[in-house]
């Protein structure tokens, strides 16, 4: 990262500087914007077309998590702002660095590299345009059926990758270094998630190292400490930087909910790829699934094998649906008097909403978070089920449609959530106790077998019995 200017550095002579690394807990997708031929969402990239975290999206998570916990106006005075005049404005005093992959020696890829290393390199090379992987999104009507041209992918960079980025904070005193120490806490924030569907469980991320150092322009020795810091993030820092705890991810408005569901028989959330059950045949229909990046002793690697997932997306889908119907039945809203395109209230009070085309209603984002479930393998037994078509005019068999469906028996759905109580009293106004008296409901319908999760509803799949183990005391009051 580039040092601060002589004039700058003689105003706020105190400099912070801190080299953090983040791993992703969950599938990460910042978007670029743009469409290609492969993919509806392709991700950003940096110069050596490998997957990155530009530092206008650091900054700007970061500035969300500072106002959340600090109010407006210290992200303001911190982060700058713009003004009616060049005058009113001030700039911002946080330095925030591009966030580079690692290799998989567990170095960040700093300056431009060679084509033949990043072949070579475990998991560098499977983040080529062409092999990076997908999930298949579709956007669901008020019916619960799919809505025409509702369908669209999102590319992602799997889960488990790290990377390394650098900030630096310029301070005027040292009673004014307390901002430092704000911002550092502002990372354990549960709603820092950067990209694109974090409110479908992409881009949650944990910190895996974080070195940070002081430095008093005005002394001589930490001046020329401070010139000798590496710009390079592949470059190591530790001699001049010293290691640091990681904040706590309790910090902010949000409240956890765990939730531990059993299934009470087959189960499947579907567009996988890969087959568990033993055959030479795979099913025509598989579950989802997924590889993550692993780490041991310093080295990452690509599992060999992908895992069953539970996306968020599916997850929301269905408590959406369901959180529609307590609301409407609630406050005695009937199906001949809703628009199918008027949004319903509950719902964009928990999980947001979209600004509509004709300006007629702001959006705003999605108070609950969810985090995609990774079952245990060796509790999860596949089986593939055979099936018929049957022609509805002469009751038999249809040619040509015998298909196999590969399912899921046994296994232990950990399902955990944020939930940002505040924010849906806000965006529910007077309708806050039928709110939160439908998401109440919902989950007690998750918990009790009445509301199934993944495909094939209407054949007696994917209903669960649920346990919730942590929870908000006014959501326990309402079950």
């Amino acid at each position: 990262m580039t040092a601060l200017q002589p004039t700058l550095r003689a105003q706020l002579p105190i400099v912070h500087v801190a080299r953090i690394c983040l791993e992703a807990a969950s599938p990460l997708s910042i978007g670029s914007g743009r469409s290609d031929a492969l993919f509806d969402s392709p991700v950003v990239r940096d110069a050596n077309d490998l997957p990155a975290l530009p530092g206008s999206s650091l900054a700007g998570v970061l500035r969300a998590a500072v106002r959340e916990s600090a109010g407006a106006d210290f992200a303001q005075a911190l982060f700058g702002h713009a003004g009616r005049s060049l005058a009113d404005g001030a700039a911002s005093r946080v330095q925030v660095s591009w966030g580079r992959i690692h290799a998989a020696d567990d170095v960040p890829v700093d300056g431009l590299v060679t084509d033949d290393r990043l072949l070579r390199d475990e998991l560098l090379g499977p983040l080529l345009r062409a092999d990076l992987p997908k999930r298949d999104h579709v956007r669901l009507g008020h019916r619960g059926t799919g809505e025409t041209a509702g369908k669209f992918d999102r590319s992602y960079v799997p889960a488990g990758h790290r990377f390394s980025f650098e900030m630096q904070l310029a301070c005027a005193t040292e009673a004014d270094e307390a901002a430092w120490a704000q911002l550092l806490m502002s990372l354990g924030s549960a709603s820092l998630r950067l990209g694109g569907a974090t409110r479908r469980g992409f881009g949650r991320l944990l910190i895996v190292r974080l070195e940070s150092g002081r430095f008093d322009l005005r002394v001589a020795d930490d001046l020329n400490r401070y010139s000798a810091l590496p710009t390079r993030l592949d470059f190591s820092a530790s001699r001049l930087l010293a290691p640091k705890a990681a904040p706590s991810n309790a910090v902010g408005p949000w409240e956890s909910v765990s939730v531990t569901l059993t299934p009470e028989d087959y189960w499947r959330v579907g567009g996988g790829a890969h087959p568990f059950a033993p055959g030479d045949k795979p099913a025509d229909m598989l579950p989802a699934s997924e590889k993550r990046v692993v780490w041991q002793n310093g080295k990452g690697r690509l599992s060999a094998k992908p895992a069953v997932v539970v996306p968020a997306s599916a997850i929301k889908g269905a408590l959406a649906h369901r959180l529609a119907f307590h609301f409407n039945r609630l406050v005695g809203r009937f199906a001949g008097a809703i628009s199918p395109h008027e949004p319903n209230p509950a719902v964009a009070a928990v999980f947001g909403t979209v600004k509509q085309d004709d300006a007629s209603a702001e959006g705003h984002r999605g108070n609950v978070l969810i985090d995609d479930i990774v079952p245990d393998p060796k509790t999860i037994r596949p089986q593939v089920l055979m099936h018929n078509s049957i022609d509805r005019f002469t009751g038999g068999t249809r040619n040509g449609v015998l298909f196999g469906e590969e399912m899921l028996y046994g296994g232990e759905l950990k399902l955990m959530m944020q939930i940002d109580t505040q924010g849906i009293a806000q965006a529910s106004g007077d309708l806050q106790p039928q709110v939160e008296q439908a998401l109440a409901a919902t989950l007690h319908d998750l918990c009790t077998g009445q509301l199934a999760l993944g495909a094939a509803q209407a054949r007696g799949h994917g209903f669960m019995r649920g346990v919730i183990n942590d929870a908000p005391e006014w959501l326990r009051s309402k079950q």
